[in-house]
């Protein structure tokens, strides 16, 4: 594409031989008799009125005559390439009658004019055909093509239109790779390139590679409701694999990964972070096992908020009391820390106090030892009691005071009547 081939170098004005046709005698004779008819009712109207008294000066005639009216147009194909036909069709009336009908079509070579045929109604109403053999086009450009009705006053009416030359349908040989002449160029649909694009560089790096002497951007617009915009990435012989989306109407940017795929982020050539598929973030980390796992410490210069205290109370397995007055077993886990908090008191019927936790403590400790503040046949205890809850276990041992619950001397026991309540918190790690 581009120069002209040199079997286009001598196109002729008008590719079709001018000789009339049958078919053309006959429309010249109905536009003559048409032409007749016209004069003859215009000199009866015209003696009429002078026989009436008027002016013939200031009649007013029956019939005015207008430019014909093209009412449609098409070209099929609308993308041709050099050695294709393009028919064009045209839909022309007039009331006088259409003399004859022709299409001017631009070309790298000039232009050429081909004469169209009436094949269907007559000459005041009727579709008018022809065919142009396509030439000297080149750079997916559009070519302007004009359409000229004639009536039989000589009259006449242009409609202009467009034909488009697609560079994904020339051979390789027809298209190199090279710049588009100066100008604006639309492209009303599809665009293939079989090479890298460059926008404002002469040497582009990459499929496609956008050079700007200030700011290099891209524009995607959606610009019907509700306002979607979106860039769609495929992988190999896979549809979607991921794109990027853009709702106008709600405000969201969406970064969507279908299939199997996961997003990672990655700096100076190494992976700084990833989502897997579940949803869990790794920062530093590969496999993240919960949905935030940072390898590494963490500055934190706010508030870390995490869950709320739960009352374990009603489901925990709680010894040493027939009813209680006050009964909570708080619970607060922070990834493997697990805060309780809690406070007994009621009716004691038995020498022992425990309770349960809902994570079992790190089998790996020997197990955790805190203070309580106990009260035993309703009398404080001065030295407060000793809490244990051994690793590998989920049971919460509460000794009345600060003597030992597994070794010699044996714990002091409670009193199994009265009153008593046993209050304290401690920490400890899940397995």
């Amino acid at each position: 594409m581009g120069a002209e081939s040199a079997n286009n170098k001598n196109v002729p004005e008008v590719q079709e031989p001018l000789l009339e046709r049958p078919e053309d005698k006959e429309e010249k004779m109905k536009s003559s008799i048409s032409l007749t008819l016209i004069l003859f009712i215009s000199v009866i109207a015209s003696s009429s009125a002078l026989a009436s008294g008027y002016s013939f000066f200031s009649y007013k005639p029956l019939l005015s005559i207008s430019a014909p009216e093209i009412t449609s147009a098409e070209l099929y194909p609308p993308k041709v390439k050099e050695g294709d036909v393009l028919l064009i069709t045209a839909e022309l009336n007039d009331v006088a009658g259409i003399s004859s009908a022709l299409a001017e079509i631009d070309t790298e070579a000039g232009k050429d004019r081909i004469k169209l045929h009436l094949t269907d109604g007559n000459v005041q109403s009727g579709i008018w055909r022809g065919h142009w053999i396509a030439h000297s086009t080149k750079n997916q450009k559009w070519y302007n093509l004009s359409i000229y009705a004639t009536n039989v006053f000589g009259r006449q009416t242009i409609l202009d239109t467009k034909y488009f030359d697609p560079v994904q349908n020339h051979s390789a040989a027809e298209v190199t790779a090279g710049t588009f002449d100066s100008g604006n160029f639309t492209f009303q649909n599809e665009l293939f390139v079989n090479q890298k694009v460059g926008i404002g560089t002469t040497s582009p790096q990459a499929d496609l590679h956008v050079s700007n002497a200030t700011v290099g951007k891209i524009i995607v617009q959606g610009r019907l409701n509700p306002w979607v915009a979106s860039i769609s990435l495929w992988s190999g012989t896979e549809s979607e694999t991921a794109g990027i989306i853009s709702y106008g109407s709600t405000g969201e940017v969406r970064y969507n990964v279908f299939s199997n795929y996961f997003p990672t982020f990655y700096s100076n050539n190494a992976e700084a972070m990833r989502i897997t598929k579940g949803g869990n973030v790794g920062i530093g980390s590969t496999a993240p096992a919960e949905k935030l796992e940072v390898a590494g410490a963490i500055n934190a210069t706010g508030d870390i908020y995490t869950a709320p205290w739960t009352d374990y109370s009603a489901s925990s397995t709680i010894k040493g009391w027939s009813s209680f007055s006050s009964k909570k077993i708080f619970i607060k886990k922070i990834g493997k820390t697990v805060f309780v908090s809690f406070f007994l008191d009621g009716q004691s019927n038995a020498t022992g106090v425990s309770f349960t936790v809902p994570y079992t403590a790190a089998s790996s400790l020997p197990g955790v030892i805190g203070c309580a503040a106990t009260t035993d046949n309703g009398v404080d205890t001065t030295t407060g009691g000793l809490i244990v809850l051994s690793g590998g276990s989920n049971t919460v041992y509460v000794g009345l005071d600060m003597k030992s619950l597994t070794i010699a001397p044996p714990p002091t026991a409670w009193t199994n009547s009265g009153t008593k309540y046993a209050r304290g918190q401690f920490w400890y790690e899940a397995a």
